[in-house]
């Protein structure tokens, strides 16, 4: 495994500099801030594979440290930590373009677990049927994959242009933005990541023709077959 690197921002000095010695042990290059200026003044003068960002700093909160993280590395994988209710912070970290929340205190396997996932990458399951993309999540979570959801084509693309998507699953009939608009926003974007749509409606294919589209599967689908096409992706890359 190559050596990710590693930011790891929290004004409480005890907790970061714990989570650093733990992760450094563990063979990875880690960067230490804290408080949300000095994160992006690291953030200037390096990139980031990972970062780990507490939500409530001092002056820039964690949010708009991120924001300005993904702007000078738009491709870090980003989790926020926080010490509150789960359900008040995740929306908020989650705009913000982070992967997901870690609940306070943040224990040692909950770090390393999501750095042996890191390597492999983030996959974006944009569809508003909430037991398609569950069951997709679970399967690629279980074969060591990071995943994000959206529920709307508008979602989609913006977790997209954020950065840190290798993937994309996408359902043709999407609210707001459908999958085809989905796809040509990214075009007009100069996006490129590969993406399979998921339809019901075998029609539908001829409307992806001039579109980047690596591949097609038919509703119901096994979410088996969402996770061969992800490893085969992350093959060829």
């Amino acid at each position: 495994m190559a050596n990710l690197s590693v930011l790891i921002v929290d004004d409480d000095r005890d907790i970061a500099d714990t989570l650093a010695y733990i992760v450094k042990r563990s063979g990875y290059d880690v960067t230490v801030a804290y408080d949300g200026e000095s994160a992006v003044a690291h953030a200037t003068e390096s990139e980031f594979d990972i970062a780990f960002i507490d939500i409530m700093l001092p002056g820039m909160d964690g949010a708009e440290n991120l924001a300005q993280i993904r702007q000078l590395n738009p491709d870090v994988q980003a989790y926020m930590m926080t010490g509150y209710s789960a359900r008040e912070s995740k929306a908020k970290a989650i705009d913000a373009g982070a992967i997901d929340i870690l609940c306070k205190p943040v224990m040692p396997e909950d770090i390393l677990g999501k750095l042996s996932k890191a390597d492999k990458g983030t996959i974006l399951i944009a569809d508003d049927d909430p037991v398609f993309a569950e069951l997709v999540s679970t399967t690629l979570h279980t074969a060591g994959w990071n995943v994000r959801t959206a529920e709307t084509g508008l979602q989609a693309v913006d977790i997209v242009s954020h950065g840190g998507i290798t993937a994309m699953v996408l359902d043709y009939s999407m609210p707001i933005l459908s999958g085809t608009e989905v796809c040509r926003e990214l075009t007009r974007r100069g996006i490129d990541l590969p993406i399979i749509v998921a339809t019901s409606d075998e029609n539908s294919r001829g409307l992806f023709e001039h579109l980047n589209i690596d591949g097609f599967l038919r509703k119901p689908v096994d979410p088996r077959a969402v996770l061969e096409f992800v490893e085969r992706q992350s093959l060829a890359a």
